[in-house]
């Protein structure tokens, strides 16, 4: 059975809202980029053109989509696509606040879900 979780503007649990930075998309997708290497992900593909990078880890894989807004302020939401049985619900919160964690200790961090209005 698949099991499909992203992060958004809306969501209503403060692991799947859409974070932000002050930084520029440069330095965020370093900061993120060793993190899940660090984690044990290898990136499958690489778009600089879209901002959309994928991971893949043996138990799930990761789809990251970053928006920058300008030099202070860009944004990272995450896709997750894997098999319920080999990735249960429980561990989604938990991948998520490892990653965070992770990435609020390299780059400032600036606040959850600021945009709404962006799709």
């Amino acid at each position: 059975m698949p099991l499909n979780v992203e992060t958004s503007e809306n969501s209503t649990k403060e692991f799947l809202k859409t974070h932000y930075y002050k930084c520029n998309y440069a330095k965020l997708k370093k900061a993120v980029f060793d993190v899940l290497d660090e984690l044990g992900f290898d990136l499958t593909n690489e778009d600089d053109e879209y901002y959309e990078h994928l991971f893949q880890r043996h138990d799930v894989n990761l789809t990251l989509k970053f928006n920058e807004f300008n030099q202070r302020e860009t944004c990272i939401d995450f896709f997750i696509d894997a098999y319920y049985f080999l990735f249960p619900k429980s561990k989604v919160e938990k991948l998520m606040t490892i990653i965070y964690a992770k990435v609020n200790k390299l780059v400032e961090f600036k606040g959850l879900g600021l945009h709404p209005e962006v799709k």
